[in-house]
């Protein structure tokens, strides 16, 4: 069987280098939309606490490049575009997409 990796717009943050993964280790097909965060980017966030407002403040402590190149997005092998006409009839394109092929 093939193996499927769904991405769009709301894959970001750990899913991003989770895909970047799942293409360099694999022969996965990527469908959906371009990626919403950058596959090299900061992570692993930690926090301290203002003493005097007691606002907890949160900072990345790594970078993660995974790829050479530096690219805003991780791009699908299938680009299949999320509408609202789709949402709104309860159609999910890229599953469709995937089941016929």
């Amino acid at each position: 069987g093939r193996l499927y990796v769904i991405i769009g717009r709301g894959t970001y943050s750990s899913a991003v280098l989770n895909a970047v993964r799942l293409k360099k280790e694999t022969n996965a097909s990527f469908v959906g939309e371009a990626t919403g965060g950058e596959p090299n980017h900061y992570g692993e966030v930690k926090q301290f606490t203002l003493p005097n407002s007691e606002k907890p403040i949160r900072y990345s402590t790594k970078y993660f490049k995974w790829l050479d190149e530096d690219t805003n997005t991780l791009e699908p092998d299938m680009v299949i575009e999320e509408t609202f006409a789709a949402y709104r009839a309860g159609v999910d394109p890229v599953t469709e997409w995937i089941t016929k092929n």
